[in-house]
């Protein structure tokens, strides 16, 4: 009979899960809280977007600013829907830059062990079935990823 125990070093240590404030990405944010915990692993939620103007051709300019505290804003809303199934706390990044190349530096930076971000849609090609974001991170990175479906349980 084999018998494996594992010590808490060999356990995951960070958790990074990325949102959008999709309802697959609310779905993965429940699935990768209750993960941690399993884990007793720390979560980092993290949202990264690129601000742009709704009329490129207008002379309108949007507050960064604005911009940031609204997204904050949101990543705390997600944050207090899970703070009961996190034990080990929760840490939130807002970050301003293209989500793939974002994800991957704050991964790295936070020394993540693993990323979680849902999927939505469905389709036959891998854009479709996992979005841009999802699709271009797991082609690019060597860090495990796991792509939690919109309605996995």
């Amino acid at each position: 009979m084999l018998t494996v125990t594992f010590k808490q070093t060999d356990l995951m240590k960070t958790i990074l899960i990325a949102t959008d404030f999709s309802p697959a990405s609310g779905n993965a944010l429940l699935y990768g809280s209750k993960f941690a915990k399993a884990l007793n692993a720390p979560v980092i939620l993290f949202h990264a977007y690129q601000p742009h103007s709704p009329f490129p051709s207008a002379d309108i300019t949007i507050s960064k600013y604005g911009v940031m505290t609204e997204m904050k804003q949101k990543l705390e809303d997600e944050a207090k829907r899970i703070l009961k199934d996190q034990a080990s706390g929760i840490e939130l990044v807002c970050e301003v830059g293209d989500p793939k190349a974002a994800i991957i530096s704050m991964a790295k930076e936070k020394k993540a062990d693993l990323i979680i971000m849902g999927m939505k849609g469905a389709g036959k090609n891998l854009k479709k079935i996992f979005g841009s974001t999802a699709s271009s991170l797991i082609s690019g990175i060597e860090l495990p990823v796991l792509i939690v479906p919109e309605g996995a349980a």
